[in-house]
């Protein structure tokens, strides 16, 4: 009954979610450029682009379109296959990109091209990291660091007795590293060469969840996060190597809606998973709980799928997924941030905004001013003109060192408004007076510091 429970929350969880929930996700996908619906790999180098590997070619994202590299038989610079395994950026601006059938490539900007790495022939690389000391690692059929100082390859692939399958690798600490293979867990102090082994230990707690890995990922704490095939989300504490675990809960926020999570992405204060069938989950670290992002048919700008491949936040806060059948699905903190606040006007251009010192905003039209109080909108100057206009149209608005809202208009003169009387004062010129205002089209207002004069700038000269 406690199982029927839990498929019936999750279940419950897919249907019922609601959307005003849900982070609003752009979709991009072969419909536009991109190379395969499969996504296997994603990174954001530091000149800005995003690359995208997937099971049919490497892509290049600028912000607008992909460029797409593949495998060229005729050409020994190019990818050698078209499955990519692994992107990763070195603190020097190399691109590196491992392929499957193993091989690594280094990216040549100049040439737009990949060079083979020829000492990884046959040797598969799942994961390409940079410790602290300018070293960059290749995990996965092998173990090898390269120094960036001096250039100095290191194997140390003997260190581990046996057939390696290594999924990812985590520095911790000076010599210490977290190495995840595909079915355990190591501890490895690089210099002295001690190796400790975790793995699912049926009844004890403080063990592995399951002896299937995804992926690890490392915090701004220093504490791994664990993706598991089948046991959830575990973390070890970075200081006391302990435990927590986080698995599918009748209550949905106290864990993943699914037990095989795929990516793990730490990402501040959360931690982001990328789940097999059960979409995105987000974790806050200070509450434990769990908020749940899936793909919706009737909401659009929902996930696109929700069995996740690969996932990565870049230097603008952008969260992308990959995903296993309909390509990325992209949380973009700047998209949909403006709501449309539609005028009665006929003539609805926007010209002049101002917030004034007791909170109200000023809007100024084509066709009078909008004044927007405590969440209530009141109209001036839109009353039709002899002119033939349907109202004031306003250029500037003003807030001088008494507080008085000034309006400078085309072809109407300059305004102030009375709060007495909740209007506003006219200032036009009058035939050939010196000492009215010179002409009707106002652009600009300014006041001299406190108390001093107010400066007016029409289309014949300043008044004060």
């Amino acid at each position: 009954m406690k199982i029927l429970a839990i498929i019936l929350a999750i279940f419950s969880a897919f249907s019922s979610f609601s959307q005003s929930k849900n982070p609003s996700f752009s979709s991009l996908s072969v419909e536009q450029g991109l190379s395969s619906v499969t996504v296997s790999a994603i990174v954001q180098d530091s000149r800005g682009y995003v690359w995208v590997g997937t099971e049919d070619g490497l892509n290049r994202y600028n912000g607008y379109d992909f460029k797409i590299y593949r495998n060229d038989p005729s050409n020994d610079n190019s990818l050698l296959t078209n499955r990519i395994l692994a992107i990763f950026e070195d603190s020097t601006g190399t691109l590196w990109v491992s392929t499957g059938k193993g091989t690594l490539h280094r990216y040549s900007r100049d040439l737009d091209a990949f060079i083979r790495v020829a000492s990884f022939n046959n040797l598969v690389v799942n994961d390409i990291t940079e410790d602290g000391h300018h070293r960059v690692w290749f995990v996965g059929t092998t173990i090898q660091s390269l120094d960036l100082g001096n250039g100095q390859w290191t194997d140390h692939t003997t260190t581990f007795k046996g057939r390696l399958s290594i999924i990812g690798i985590e520095q911790i600490r000076d010599n210490d590293f977290w190495i995840a293979a595909d079915t355990v867990l190591y501890k490895w102090n690089r210099k002295s060469g001690d190796l400790r082994t975790y793995s699912h230990a049926p009844g004890n707690y403080q063990s592995l969840s399951y002896n299937f890995l995804y992926q690890i990922a490392k915090d701004h704490r220093g504490n791994l996060w664990i993706a598991t095939r089948g046991g959830g989300l575990d973390r070890i504490d970075g200081i006391t190597n302990k435990f927590t675990h986080f698995r599918a809960d009748e209550i949905r926020e106290n864990g993943p809606l699914v037990n095989v999570i795929r990516i793990v992405c730490p990402d501040g204060d959360y931690v982001w998973l990328g789940t097999e069938n059960g979409g995105v989950s987000r974790l806050d670290t200070h509450t434990g709980k769990f908020e749940h992002f899936v793909a919706e048919k009737q909401y659009p700008k929902s996930m696109s799928d929700n069995s996740i491949k690969a996932m990565y936040k870049d230097k603008q806060g952008r969260l992308w997924v990959g995903t296993y059948s309909f390509g990325l699905s992209v949380i973009d903190p700047y998209q949909d941030k403006f709501k449309a606040f539609k005028t009665p006007y006929k003539n609805t251009v926007v010209n002049a905004l101002h917030k004034d010192r007791k909170g109200r905003f000023w809007v100024g039209t084509e066709g009078g001013v909008i004044k927007i109080e405590s969440g209530k909108t009141s109209y001036y100057l839109h009353e039709p003109l002899e002119s033939g206009q349907s109202g004031v149209p306003v250029l500037s608005i003003y807030e001088d060192y008494d507080h008085t809202i000034w309006i400078g208009s085309w072809s109407e003169g300059l305004f102030t408004y009375n709060e007495r009387l909740d209007a506003f004062v006219r200032y036009a010129t009058v035939g050939d007076d010196d000492y009215s205002l010179s002409n009707q089209h106002v652009f600009g207002i300014f006041q001299e510091g406190k108390g001093g004069d107010i400066f007016v700038a029409t289309h014949f000269g300043l008044n004060i």
